[in-house]
């Protein structure tokens, strides 16, 4: 038991001295603004490519160009 002592009592103040009190998020940290911007983008990223393509009655290449007014 009193081997243990010393270590349950540096494992209390090795806890102690990881909470510091300071709540605020570390200087270069996003904002929230900025985290959902990041976060829409990575979404985007991550999308499966079958669901980034184009419909199947889509006019692609010189089809398409023919339909547009100039």
């Amino acid at each position: 038991m009193r081997r243990a002592l010393p270590l349950v009592a540096l494992a209390v103040l090795m806890l102690a001295s990881a909470c510091d009190g300071n709540d605020s998020p570390p200087a270069n940290s996003p904002s929230p603004e900025e985290a959902a911007a990041i976060n829409g983008a990575a979404e985007i990223l991550d999308a499966s490519p079958d669901s980034l393509a184009a419909p199947e009655n889509m006019a692609i290449g010189a089809e398409s160009d023919a339909n547009l007014a100039y």
